[in-house]
C-alpha cells in the first residue's frame, strides 16, 4: 500500500473524510445563509419584513443574493484547494480565496443593486467612491469570515489525513517485522538453523555460541 505524505495533494484520499468535510461545509452553508438573512432582517437598513407582494419579491431577491454569496464562497474555496492543496500552501491559498471570492462577491452585489434599481424598484443610496470603498471593505470582512471558516474545516480535513497516513506507515512497519519474524520461526529456516548449530558444536564451539 502507498503511504502519501501529509503535503502532498489529498485528491481521491480519504473518501470517509472528504464526506465528513462535504457535510461540514454543507451545514456551515445552511446556517450562514440564515443567519445572514436574519441579520440582514433586523438591520435598519435590511430585508423589509414580506408583509406585501412586493415585499416577498424583494425579500426571496435579498435572501437569494445573501446564497449566492455563500454558495459562490464555498465553490470558489474548493477550486482554490485544487490549485493550492495540502499545509504547504495555506497562506497562499487563503489569500487566492479571499482575493477570488472577495471580487465575486462585489460582483454579485453590484448585479443585486442593478436588477433592483431597474426591474423591482428598490431605492438604493448612489454608489459614490466612498460608499463603494466602504462597502468593499465591510464586505471583505464578511468574505474573510466565510473564507476562514471554510479553511478551518479544510485544515481539519488535512489534520485527519496526516494522521490517517500516520497510522497507515506504522501499521505497515508492524506488518513488516511480523513478517520477518515469521519467517525466522518458518520450520525450514529453523531446522537449518539448527544443524549449522550442530555441526559448529563439533568443529567450532566458540563460534556455534556467536551463532
Amino acid at each position: 500500500k502507498t503511504i502519501l505524505h501529509p503535503f502532498c495533494n489529498p485528491k481521491h484520499v480519504m473518501p470517509d473524510s472528504i464526506q465528513v468535510i462535504n457535510r461540514f461545509e454543507k451545514r456551515v452553508l445552511l446556517i450562514g445563509i440564515v443567519m445572514f438573512s436574519l441579520v440582514r432582517i433586523v438591520s435598519p437598513n435590511g430585508i423589509a419584513i414580506p408583509t406585501t407582494l412586493a415585499n416577498l419579491v424583494s425579500f426571496i431577491f435579498q435572501v437569494a443574493g445573501v446564497a449566492a454569496l455563500w454558495l459562490s464562497s464555498l465553490y470558489l474555496a474548493r477550486r482554490v484547494r485544487k490549485w493550492y492543496p495540502g499545509l504547504q500552501h495555506t497562506l497562499k491559498r487563503i489569500l487566492v480565496t479571499e482575493l477570488v471570492c472577495l471580487v465575486v462577491s462585489i460582483g454579485i452585489n453590484q448585479g443585486q443593486v442593478f436588477i433592483g434599481r431597474n426591474y423591482l424598484g428598490q431605492a438604493d443610496p448612489p454608489m459614490t467612491l466612498e460608499n463603494f470603498l466602504l462597502y468593499s471593505f465591510n464586505l471583505g470582512l464578511v468574505v474573510l469570515l466565510i473564507t476562514g471558516m471554510l479553511e478551518a474545516i479544510y485544515q481539519q480535513y488535512l489534520l485527519r489525513l496526516s494522521q490517517k497516513q500516520k497510522n497507515d506507515l506504522l501499521r505497515q512497519q508492524t506488518e513488516n517485522k511480523l513478517r520477518a519474524l515469521r519467517g525466522k520461526i518458518n520450520p525450514h529456516f529453523l531446522f537449518n538453523s539448527l544443524n549449522t548449530v550442530c555441526s559448529l558444536l563439533y568443529r567450532n564451539p566458540a563460534k556455534a555460541e556467536d551463532f
